[in-house]
């Protein structure tokens, strides 16, 4: 038992560091390295002038009551939290699949989200399907997002942008990609409240959105950048 505890730990360890939004590869694609402000032959360009002591003081306390004004929103998403849900069951499933080759048991992985989330067969092997599904068209999206990012970069020789020039501007593809992305995500929600219907599947997003919160630490998202598609169309 112990051992299984250690294999599911290292499991969700391992996808930690892979549960952030999508919209952190747009901001990548244009994380160049722009060269050193400071007057020198080598860059000409001059850092601007410090401000004085006490006017960088009262901005900074300006800056500090702002911030401290405003409650922080902790709240994550929905379809960063079943994006993670999704892709977090598809390693667990390839994790079960490398342990069975190996004439283990990987039981315990396959069953691991549906014991947790106390599912009956029918939805648990919704749930296994859907994931599945979704997490393979994600995967689609994903690979086209690299695909543009790398000819983004491609385009900046070392990554480092030309003295003088500005940082550019994330490529407008992406924004489509990113809307595809978390449509096909939040589709997959819906076709399983669809099965679940609304008792039990409130009873079970309740029940992820707790999972998901333990596990990762929101981040405040790029402005302009809506919570969830469709947003702006509410207001």
């Amino acid at each position: 038992m112990n051992k299984r505890k250690a294999v599911i730990a290292l499991c969700v360890l391992t996808l930690g560091t892979g549960a952030f939004a999508f919209s952190g590869q747009s901001h990548n694609a244009v994380s160049f390295t722009q060269p050193d402000r400071s007057v020198s032959k080598e860059n000409p360009i001059p850092h601007p002038s410090p401000q004085p002591a006490q006017n960088n003081a009262a901005l900074q306390d300006n800056q500090t009551q702002a911030v401290s004004a405003q409650p922080p929103d902790t709240t994550i998403p929905k379809h960063v939290v079943y994006g993670i849900l999704f892709h977090e069951m598809a390693a667990f499933k390839k994790k079960a699949e490398e342990k069975e080759q190996q004439g283990e048991d990987g039981s315990f992985l396959r069953k691991h989200h549906r014991n947790k989330a106390k599912l009956n067969d029918k939805h648990a092997a919704t749930l296994d399907r859907i994931a599945a599904d979704t997490e393979h068209e994600v995967a689609k999206v994903d690979a086209e997002a690299k695909r543009i990012i790398d000819a983004a970069r491609a385009r900046h020789m070392h990554g480092k942008l030309m003295e003088g020039e500005a940082l550019p501007a994330p490529p407008p593809e992406l924004s489509f990609r990113q809307h595809q992305r978390d449509t096909i995500i939040l589709r997959g929600r819906d076709q399983l409240h669809a099965v679940l219907g609304d008792k039990e599947f409130q009873r079970f997003d309740k029940h992820v959105q707790q999972e998901i919160t333990d596990k990762v630490k929101p981040i405040k998202p790029l402005k302009g950048h809506p919570k969830d598609p469709g947003e702006r169309d509410k207001n």
